[in-house]
């Protein structure tokens, strides 16, 4: 019956519509754009109280693990809110396009949101500062661009008070036995940074990990302006701020997307794939019988 027919065109093409929500939740987590701007303090002293009093409240877990994309998704939507209350300090790459908040702890949304510090008393340009972060399969997000760093390249590392320059000198993937990588250098050793995430599925033993020794520090109102705007920084006397958003503002339906695509991909992908195609057999078949002559 014709009516059945139509029935099951307009089911099919909500299956589209509902598909190309959960796309544009994916396309959405690639997406970067124009982020608003959040006030860290209004001088270094309200900026220093302020980061020991996220240090002094964090979590410092120690097992890390791969992330989950729509874990990643869910804290996406939430980015924001929990950067502009949490994050004490930057860390940017530019041979890596990498521009992350610094999170004190090592909790799911730190390592889901930016990179997380590993040790409670770890002090920038001092001894060796450590910093993790959540590896998401398939996506450059995070430190997953982090492969691309060669020796020599910078990283800069801002605590919103101090700007701390470290020059590369080994990209390399590694087993979690290395703990020797997160040792503090010795007294006459220049200072560290150490950038880590794990390698793999699930459990997996492998890290990459990622070291610079400390080349220079400044205030961080005294750094060129042109790198300031490359970390998203205005100092403005003795106000300090920063952009704090990483992806496009979602509507609810692209939220539910951006919250639900892998789940549904991954578990419905081929029944979605097959009403797809069906749809795109009939509405073919029936544009050639539209065009096909009329026997007389």
């Amino acid at each position: 019956m014709r009516w059945i027919k139509w029935l099951s065109r307009i089911l099919i093409g909500g299956v589209c519509v509902w598909a190309g929500l959960v796309l544009y939740g994916y396309h959405l987590t690639q997406q970067r754009s124009i982020p608003p701007v959040a006030i860290v303090g209004r001088n270094q002293r309200a900026v220093t109280a302020r980061r020991h009093r996220l240090i002094t409240q964090a979590a410092y877990p120690h097992t890390l693990a791969r992330g989950h994309n729509p874990a990643y998704a869910q804290a996406l939507i939430q980015a924001d809110q929990y950067t502009a209350q949490q994050a004490i300090g930057l860390v940017c790459i530019p041979a890596a396009k990498i521009i992350l908040p610094i999170f004190p702890g090592t909790s799911d949304f730190a390592l889901l949101n930016g990179v997380g510090t590993y040790w409670r008393n770890q002090r920038l340009g001092q001894g060796n500062y450590v910093v993790a972060a959540h590896n998401l399969s398939g996506q450059k997000a995070l430190l997953n661009p982090m492969t691309a760093v060669k020796p020599g390249q910078h990283i800069y590392l801002t605590d919103f008070v101090h700007l701390a320059t470290y020059t590369a000198v080994s990209n390399r993937v590694v087993t979690d036995r290395h703990s020797e990588l997160l040792a503090v250098p010795g007294p006459h050793q220049p200072a560290e940074v150490t950038l880590f995430r794990c390698v793999g599925g699930i459990g997996t033993p492998w890290r990459e990990v990622l070291q610079g020794r400390l080349t220079s520090e400044q205030w961080l109102n005294q750094a060129a302006p042109a790198l300031l705007r490359q970390m998203r920084l205005t100092v403005n006397g003795t106000v300090t701020a920063y952009q704090v958003s990483r992806s496009r503002s979602a509507t609810p339906l692209a939220r539910w997307g951006l919250t639900n695509y892998q789940n549904i991909m991954h578990q419905w992908g081929w029944a979605v794939g097959v009403l797809i195609a069906a749809w795109l057999i009939d509405v073919f078949g029936t544009l050639r019988q539209r065009r096909a002559p009329v026997s007389h």
